[in-house]
């Protein structure tokens, strides 16, 4: 399975210091990670089934 991670700047990040974007950074791809292996959205609902071969159902 292919994954793509889009990020967007939001202005305050334009003063935000590098370890403060890693650690957002980190942190958001964590948590839509951990939201991808329960088969949960954003708002903990219950995504689509996927088949065997990682296609939707």
């Amino acid at each position: 399975m292919g994954l793509d991670v889009v990020v967007r700047a939001l202005p305050a990040s334009s003063t935000a210091s590098w370890d403060d974007l890693s650690a957002d950074y980190e942190s958001a791809l964590g948590a839509a990670l951990r939201r991808l292996e329960r088969g949960t959205g954003p708002d903990g609902a219950a995504g689509r089934e996927r088949t065997a071969d990682g296609s939707g159902g």
